[in-house]
């Protein structure tokens, strides 16, 4: 799976997105999503929250290659699917697992 090919299928799923390096470059974005570059550190050391744009979001999965929280008052899920070495992050308010795993079975 390429990174070309889950932006493709992620940009007709969510209105903002944000594609970065594991050095936390950001490579493509999509919409107003503003990720600082140690989210992958955060992501990978398994923090408990991650804070984005002034919005804190629980962590809920943490896996190699997914990461999901969730901001509860405003019922926002934060996502992101790791292909290869390169990440895409987005936000939702659907369940981010029915996205990634439409996104995995069309790839």
């Amino acid at each position: 799976m390429t990174i070309e090919k889950v932006t493709k299928e992620l940009e007709s799923e969510v209105e903002n997105f944000v594609v970065m390096d594991e050095s936390g470059k950001v490579l493509a974005s999509k919409g107003s999503l503003t990720i600082e570059p140690n989210i992958i550190s955060t992501i990978t050391n398994k923090e408990p929250s991650v804070t984005l744009q002034g919005i804190k979001y629980t962590t809920l999965t943490v896996e190699e290659d997914r990461y999901i929280a969730l901001n509860i008052p405003q019922q926002e899920y934060f996502a992101g699917i790791k292909a290869g070495d390169k990440w895409v992050f987005f936000t939702t308010k659907e369940d981010p697992k029915n996205i990634i795993n439409k996104i995995w079975k069309q790839i």
